[in-house]
């Protein structure tokens, strides 16, 4: 159920904040605020780890990111780069445009409510996959009134 704004009296520059989420009240959307992954000094291992940590993800939103994170880290250990040690010219180059890319997570928002009708026809749906670096799984709810309308 949503309540209007008369209710509870709610600023359109108010923000919510709980486990690392921002949501919007007045718009009623999800959003992500970015920390550019930068740090001061030599890229190491320890240093790259110590920014990785900083993107917290409790409902997985951001998977495609830290999957990418995640498999730049396997690569150090499997190196047996020590934690103080310069991390190799193609992963320092991956990191650089992996940087450059999460700034545009800010730019997504998700709706908190999706407003589906009694009548509506419900579908669920559930992808995985797999490779040699990753694996993941998704399920996600799709909602077809009887105009036709989608909701996912």
């Amino acid at each position: 159920m949503r309540l209007s704004n008369a209710f509870l009296n709610i600023d359109n520059d108010d923000t919510v904040k709980t486990l690392s989420i921002l949501r919007h009240p007045a718009s009623d959307v999800f959003y992500f605020k970015i920390i550019p992954l930068s740090f001061e000094g030599p890229l190491t291992k320890r240093t790259l780890l110590s920014t990785i940590v900083k993107t917290f993800d409790p409902l997985g939103w951001l998977s495609p990111i830290t999957i990418q994170n995640k498999t730049i880290m396997q690569r150090l250990w499997k190196q047996q780069l020590q934690w103080d040690e310069r991390v190799p010219p193609d992963i320092t180059l991956e990191w650089e445009q992996l940087a450059k890319d999460v700034q545009l997570v800010k730019d997504i928002k998700i709706p908190r409510f999706l407003f589906v009708d009694s009548d509506s026809q419900f579908h669920l749906f559930g992808f995985s996959d797999a490779s040699e670096k990753a694996y993941a799984a998704a399920i996600y709810c799709r909602s077809v009134s009887d105009t036709g309308k989608f909701n996912v």
